[in-house]
């Protein structure tokens, strides 16, 4: 006979009413469940789930960029953990991460004319390589990118040729925000 499982109950805060969403819970010997969120109210619910230590996030199922980014951040520091104890219900109350990103969009100058990747890594947060790997632009013959996803967080962002690093500077970014930032590098 197996022994009860673990039950949750809870909202996601700032909820964008239409959206469609599910609540991951990923346990941390490996087995993930999911419910689904209640589109006009952002109420989940689920049963059954393996007791001990879970990763618990919200995951967007609509297509787009930061829907992305936010399933990647699953099993991240951001991702709230909590332990669930066998046969007692817990009520959660969970973060939707996509209202809440921001853009930074700028133009590199004075650069030479080569292609140019623009990367961002996060100063603030431990986030694992596949994750900061997807904060990444090439800039157009302008000079211009766009990165987009980012978590509030004070961030590196780096101009390279190649293998060759033209510039860094760390750049704040705010929960929803389009921050606009002009680079230099010398030629």
């Amino acid at each position: 006979r197996l022994p009860p499982g673990a039950n949750a109950t809870g909202l996601v805060q700032n909820w964008t009413a239409g959206a469609q969403a599910v609540v991951v819970f990923q346990h941390e010997a490996g087995p993930t469940r999911q419910a689904a969120i209640d589109p006009a109210t952002g109420a989940f619910s689920i049963q059954g789930l393996t007791p001990g230590r879970h990763s618990v996030g919200v995951v967007r199922s609509d297509a787009g960029w930061r829907s992305r980014v936010a399933a990647a951040f699953l099993d991240t520091v951001l991702a709230p953990s909590v332990d669930m104890a066998a046969g007692e219900p817990i009520e959660l109350q969970l973060s939707d991460p996509v209202p809440a990103m921001s853009l930074l969009r700028g133009r590199v100058v004075g650069a030479p004319n080569t292609k140019l990747s623009i990367v961002a890594l996060c100063e603030d947060l431990p986030l694992p390589d596949r994750v900061n790997g997807l904060f990444r632009a090439e800039a157009d013959a302008q000079g211009r990118f766009a990165l987009d996803g980012l978590v509030a967080a004070h961030w590196r962002v780096e101009i390279w040729t190649g293998d060759r690093l033209l510039a860094a500077e760390s750049v704040e970014i705010a929960p929803q925000d389009t921050v606009e930032r002009d680079f230099s590098v010398a030629r």
